[in-house]
C-alpha cells in the first residue's frame, strides 16, 4: 500500500481501483476453474453411478437371507449364503 502512495504520477484513487478490480478479475477467474473442476468431477461420477447396481438391489436378498437365517425353524428347506459357498 506504501508503493502506490508514493509512486509519482499515479493517483492513489486509481491505483486501488486498479489493485481491486484486478483481484476481483483473478478470483473470478480461479473460480471459475474450481467450478469447472467440480462439474467434471460430478459428470463423471453421474455416468459411474448410471451404470452400478443400486443400493436396493443389493440390500434386498441380504436382508431376506438375514430374514431367513433369524427365523430359521419357519423356514426348514432354506440354506443361507454363506453355507452354498
Amino acid at each position: 500500500m506504501e508503493d502506490f502512495k508514493t509512486a509519482n504520477g499515479l493517483n492513489f484513487v486509481v491505483a486501488m481501483i486498479y489493485f481491486y478490480s484486478f483481484n476481483i478479475f483473478v478470483f473470478m477467474i480461479l473460480f471459475n476453474f474450481l467450478l469447472a473442476i467440480i462439474c467434471d468431477a460430478f459428470g463423471e461420477v453421474k455416468a459411474n453411478a448410471s451404470e452400478s447396481v443400486s443400493v436396493s438391489t443389493e440390500l434386498g436378498p441380504m436382508l431376506n437371507d438375514s430374514w431367513r437365517s433369524t427365523f430359521r425353524s419357519f423356514y426348514r428347506n432354506h440354506v443361507p449364503e454363506s453355507r452354498v459357498r
